[in-house]
């Protein structure tokens, strides 16, 4: 089940994506293998380089019908199997396209680029961007955090010395219209699979928040003449390390409004100062609403 804001009904995500399996159920494309010794012995030994603990599982990529025993053998000779991880590592790597050094190494990025993240997160998460299939977390099912497959690093191992391992590592699988979809991202096809859309199951301000969370973890946005100002601080006066924690305190010291949200309160704080007497809205009254305002979820995403 995902994590949700408080109020929000919350869905099992098996109403939506995954699917239950037991021991006895065939091998089927798109399950989510946890990384056991006997597994992660096997993958070893064919020389795979993925046992960092980056690496937080395999996603099963062969089709279902190959998978499929008889007579105690299947049509497959070989498992393919993909990496799955952080989708932060997918965020950030998009996001190094178009951003230079200072900018990657200080999560820090202009308007453009981060409204053309939000689009990527956006196709992310809905399963529509080529190379990453989502798994979105749900602690009942086994999926103890949002993760992503990484297609292209997908490798092959013997059937005949993994089968087992892989159905024993088995946590979870996906419903039949999502094996489709992750055949088809993985695949040479030519037609689009259509699957449902994460945002459209899930409450609004619940998609929001995994949105604006995955973009938080990577990047501070920055209108043009403030992202200018950074940039040349940090060319002037290197941070101490290359954390968003060091670039938002340099923000901060170099007064900056990282987003419009920002520059929109600070005038509502001068409006109201201006204009209304002490003795009607006392002060801290009106500093109070401030901080409501700044912690409302749906006006960042509306002014950003």
């Amino acid at each position: 089940m995902v994590a949700s804001g408080q109020g929000l009904q919350v869905r099992p995500l098996t109403e939506f994506i995954y699917e239950q399996r037991s021991n006895a159920d065939a091998l089927r494309q798109g399950d989510f293998l946890k990384r056991t010794e006997e597994l992660q012995q096997i993958v070893n030994k064919e020389g795979v380089p993925y046992t960092g603990a980056d690496n937080r599982g395999f996603l099963v990529i062969t089709q279902s019908c190959d998978l499929e025993m008889r007579n105690a053998k299947c049509k497959a000779k070989y498992i393919c199997l993909a990496p799955v991880r952080r989708p932060s590592e997918a965020v950030a790597a998009q996001l190094s396209h178009s951003q230079s050094d200072i900018e990657r190494k200080h999560h820090f990025a202009t308007e453009r680029d981060w409204n053309q993240l939000m689009q990527f997160v956006d196709r992310l998460l809905n399963n529509n961007e080529p190379g990453l299939f989502y798994l979105p977390e749900d602690q009942l099912v086994g999926v103890g955090e949002h993760l992503c497959a990484f297609l292209p690093l997908t490798f092959a191992v013997p059937v005949a010395s993994c089968y087992a391992a892989c159905v024993a590592a088995r946590i979870v699988g996906i419903q039949n219209v999502f094996q489709a979809k992750l055949g088809w991202l993985a695949g040479t096809m030519y037609a689009r699979v259509g699957t449902p859309a994460l945002r459209n199951f899930l409450p609004k301000q619940q998609y929001r928040e995994i949105r604006s969370d995955l973009l938080a973890q990577n990047v501070v946005q920055l209108r043009p003449p403030d992202h200018k100002c950074l940039f040349e601080s940090i060319e002037e006066q290197p941070l101490p390390d290359e954390t968003i924690e060091a670039v938002e305190k340099r923000i901060t010291s170099l007064g900056l409004r990282a987003t419009r949200k920002d520059r929109a309160l600070r005038r509502v704080g001068e409006i109201l100062s201006e204009n209304l007497p002490d003795d009607r809205i006392p002060e801290s009254r009106q500093k109070r609403l401030l901080e409501l305002l700044r912690s409302d979820r749906e006006l960042t995403d509306i002014l950003g």
